[in-house]
């Protein structure tokens, strides 16, 4: 009982006690197992993390992923909890169940992590999807990015400077948070009378690049938006080669969800990327925060939508210096 209160931080112990317990833990080289001490109180201090590997978009090598597990093992640590990381490569709910019971407190879903199983069949543990918004909202809680909001303060930006008709860049409606920011870019122009034109099938930065110099330049648009970091580095080097300055000749801003990326992108070309920075690590602490409510209340379902701060930049600008001649 006594090396257990010294162990877990319960209970009195006196000083000298303490010492000796200690002493001897560090000689044996004793290490608690996290495992076994979950089994043995019947309760686990361990948050899951369910990582859709099975795709390039959403696994640890985005940068924007990488970003968001660091914020949530910070958040875990200072809640005294640890993390376990899933794959869920080709699982269904019924092996992930498995795979988690008695183990994890509470899982996290980075990406679109069995969002088709969910629908049907939750988990029996909280859910807290991070990144977008499911569509299974009945049996999980979830933290996403505003979209809407910064949206409309791109586009409520750029008609101030008097631009009338705006582009932007995507990969697909298919995917469910490029759904969401393109509404959002909808929603935006519709309010405020602005022409709305949709280019997606841009799914690189070689896409936009093409897009860019194929399609923007030629048709002398004046501003352009990007949904991702991927897409606004392609524009401007596209740009570029065609002889188009960002800030001076066509106004270009968008979604940065890999800010060195953008930086390195926007020294290269000795522009500041005006852009809107998704804060990838703010989700991860808070979709930890909700998780431990939802643990401690097993009933809730809450979500949050999470400000996107804007990025000051010299890449947009007034039509009159953005309209081109010749």
């Amino acid at each position: 009982m006594t090396v257990s209160r010294v162990l877990n931080g319960s209970g009195p112990v006196a000083p000298e006690t303490r010492k000796r317990v200690l002493a001897a833990i560090a000689e044996l080289g004793y290490h608690p197992n996290a495992v076994a001490r979950s089994l043995a109180r019947e309760r686990t201090s361990i948050v899951g993390v369910l990582l859709d590997d099975a795709s390039p978009d959403t696994n640890l090598r985005n940068p924007f992923y990488l970003e968001i597990l660091t914020g949530i093992i910070t958040a875990a640590r200072q809640a005294s909890y640890d993390v376990l990381v899933f794959s869920s490569r080709y699982d269904t709910t019924d092996a992930i169940r498995k795979r988690t019971f008695g183990l994890v407190a509470g899982l996290i879903l980075m990406g679109g992590a069995l969002r088709a199983h969910l629908a049907n069949e939750p988990l029996p543990i909280p859910v807290v999807t991070v990144g977008r918004r499911p569509e299974y909202e009945a049996h999980a809680s979830w933290v996403a990015p505003d979209y809407a909001t910064a949206f409309e303060a791109m586009v409520a930006e750029l008609a101030r400077y008097g631009h009338r008709e705006l582009c932007l860049l995507y990969p697909s409606e298919d995917f469910p948070p490029d759904m969401e920011k393109v509404a959002a870019f909808r929603q935006a122009c519709d309010k405020l009378g602005i022409t709305a034109r949709l280019i997606d099938g841009v799914h690189t930065q070689h896409d936009a690049y093409q897009v860019a110099l194929e399609r923007l330049v030629p048709s002398r648009a004046t501003a352009v938006l990007a949904v991702n970091s991927d897409i606004l580095a392609g524009v401007l080097l596209g740009l570029r080669d065609g002889g188009i300055q960002p800030g001076r000749d066509i106004s270009v801003s968008g979604i940065n969800d890999n800010d060195r990326l953008v930086e390195q992108f926007g020294a290269i070309l000795g522009v500041k990327v005006r852009s809107w920075r998704i804060p990838a690590e703010t989700l991860g602490v808070e979709a930890v925060n909700l998780l431990l409510k939802a643990i401690a209340d097993t009933s809730l379902r809450a979500c949050l939508r999470v400000p996107i701060p804007d990025e000051p930049g010299n890449t947009v600008g007034p039509i009159d210096a953005a309209a081109r001649t010749g």
